[in-house]
């Protein structure tokens, strides 16, 4: 079977421009991918999420921080903090009016960035919401920073039931 690499980059312009510092948000979502790829390891799913800075609209999975109207044209009506603009590799956009806290902010009042990542990313992965509200696949996502393992498992099924499809 062979591996499906999944390139990933952060839309700079889009994070500066949300008054994010672009380094900090680089790290969360390195962090989030490290995530996916060590439940990839663990569960033997072929699958890798691979930082390819620069590639901008060439890598499969891009990180955009835009208007909450284009966030709410996606998620539908009422919709806010970040979406998938479809399931699979595509671009996956956030709401920049949303303060969303990255590693090194102080600020504890702020929306944490790293469980909306790994949410999103699990869409990236054609992976649906659960039903587990402590789950990271949740309709809203939780506070987790971890996949736990049981919902490792569940998530490494879903997978290869889909891969399997194929």
């Amino acid at each position: 079977m062979s591996m499906t690499v999944i390139d990933f980059d952060l839309d700079a312009k889009s994070t500066a421009k949300a008054g994010l510092k672009v380094g900090r948000v680089w790290v969360t979502l390195v962090q989030a991918a490290e995530e996916w790829n060590r439940l990839f390891e663990q569960h033997q799913v072929p699958a890798r999420f691979r930082a390819a800075p620069g590639a901008g609209s060439r890598a499969e999975c891009l990180v955009v921080f835009t208007h909450g109207q284009v966030v709410e044209e996606i998620g539908g009506l009422g919709s806010r903090g970040a979406h998938i603009a479809k399931h699979g590799f595509s671009k996956v956009y956030f709401d920049q009016s949303i303060r969303w806290k990255t590693p090194g902010d102080w600020r504890f009042w702020r929306e944490p960035l790293l469980p909306a990542l790994l949410h999103e990313l699990g869409h990236v992965l054609r992976i649906a919401h659960v039903k587990r509200k402590d789950w990271v696949m949740a309709p809203r996502w939780p506070a987790a920073r971890r996949i736990r393992e049981d919902e490792g498992r569940h998530y490494a099924s879903e997978m290869r039931r889909m891969r399997n499809a194929e």
